[in-house]
């Protein structure tokens, strides 16, 4: 058989084998009810490492649980990409502005 025949047709099983690569990790979570979603306003200078270390775990625990447990939207004041204290721009996805004021 040809890795074509061996494809799955079962769209949700190979948008899972896009999440967690061939070989990783998995742990089934079965308790997940919604999606939390967080944001993060970025200021000038912020520091990248710190960022890099909310936003990487949030990411990790996604293509493990291979199910959307946390989104994050990002901030600037104007919407546009923020530079890092290194020099690293880094696109915000909105601006601050465009938060619900119900909140």
């Amino acid at each position: 058989m040809t890795k074509l025949q061996n494809a799955s047709t079962d769209p949700e099983q190979n948008a899972s084998k896009n999440i967690i690569p061939t070989g990783a990790f998995h742990f089934p979570v079965t308790t997940f009810k919604q999606t939390r979603n967080l944001g993060f306003l970025l200021l000038p200078e912020f520091t990248l490492l710190a960022f890099s270390a909310a936003v990487d775990p949030l990411r990790i625990a996604n293509q493990i649980a291979q199910k959307p447990l946390y989104r994050w939207t990002i901030f600037s004041e104007d919407g546009g990409p923020v530079a890092s204290s290194s020099g690293v721009d880094v696109s915000a996805h909105c601006s601050i502005n465009d938060l619900p004021k119900n909140l």
